[in-house]
């Protein structure tokens, strides 16, 4: 029998496609961290879910901020003229 268990960030902003599986640091820096939801944990790649994931999000993110709006809440950003 296999558990399941949601990957909870302790970072704001979308971590990167190839970021943790569990915390969503770079592999470079990682070392060992710690999150509520699986503990101390070393590094692991993310599932190809995670990942196409988080790629589609942060290009959701880009576009919102090419369209001049604000990404966290959707409202338009002030432009300055």
């Amino acid at each position: 029998m296999s558990s399941i268990r949601k990957a909870r960030f302790h970072r704001e902003g979308i971590p990167t496609p190839n970021g943790c599986r569990w915390c969503g640091d770079a592999q470079e820096n990682h070392g060992n961290q710690w999150v509520l939801s699986v503990g101390l944990h070393s590094w692991e790649p993310p599932t190809a879910a995670q990942r196409l994931k988080r790629m589609k999000a942060r290009r959701a993110e880009r576009s919102a901020v090419d369209a001049g709006v604000s990404p966290k809440d959707g409202a338009p950003r002030s432009v300055q003229t």
